[in-house]
């Protein structure tokens, strides 16, 4: 690996030697090389269109980066953690970028004593709207709540309640297929979690409406009888 790592010039490669070598030695002098190769690699994507392939690969690399900045207190921790905060905190900055990096913030904000949060529910509540997919939202919101328990309170109702609106995207349509018994039963499903969203919410209305349709739904659930006969010997 040192070899390889003398005889390339490229960035990538020198940073995943590097971390290579400190997992093999656990010499810090090189994971403190890979972090700096890595955030010199973030600079490389950043310039111009970050397109949603490379806010994935942004979001590998600072996952690489605070995973080993948390893992031997780094000297470059402090600025590492200011970084990523201000990117998350600003509007004008990919929101695919910073989907990306919110998953980075619930995963290290431990082990990279990362502080003053209260800001990141609000983020995950103004992404929302940049795309409307199912799985977008359920995974902004709850970040969401991972971090509102933690530090604002105040936001658990609002972001309990969009959970359980974007629940209504799973919702089946007997109409569509009044042969498909498999609709009512993944109704019944959707229905119970929308229940505890609005609970959680403490949205009585929209909890009474559901658990009306959830009641509705039942008489059409059906199950087949499994009829197994056993000869005894």
């Amino acid at each position: 690996i040192q070899n390889r790592l003398c005889d390339t010039t490229n960035t990538f490669l020198i940073a995943t030697y590097n971390r290579s070598l400190w997992e093999l030695c656990k010499n810090n002098r090189y994971a403190e090389d890979a972090i700096q190769h890595y955030r010199n690699l973030i600079k490389e994507y950043k310039v111009g269109f970050i397109s949603q392939h490379a806010a994935f690969t942004i979001g590998k690399i600072w996952d690489a980066v605070l995973q080993i900045s948390g893992n031997i207190n780094s000297k470059q921790l402090s600025e590492i953690s200011q970084e990523l905060i201000d990117l998350v905190k600003n509007a004008n900055e990919s929101s695919e970028l910073r989907y990306r990096l919110l998953f980075c913030m619930k995963k290290h904000y431990k082990s990279c004593k990362l502080k003053q949060l209260s800001f990141v529910p609000q983020v995950c509540l103004d992404l929302l709207s940049q795309r409307d997919e199912y799985t977008w939202k359920n995974n902004l919101l709850e970040i969401g709540v991972f971090f509102a328990n933690k530090y604002d309170k105040d936001l658990l109702p609002v972001l309990y309640e969009k959970l359980g609106d974007n629940e209504e995207k799973n919702i089946r349509n007997p109409d569509d297929e009044p042969n498909n018994i498999a609709n009512p039963l993944i109704n019944h499903v959707v229905y119970e979690k929308m229940l505890r969203y609005y609970d959680s919410a403490k949205n009585r209305d929209k909890y009474d409406e559901i658990l009306q349709k959830c009641n509705d739904n039942k008489s059409k659930i059906k199950l087949i009888p499994i009829v197994e006969k056993m000869e005894i010997p």
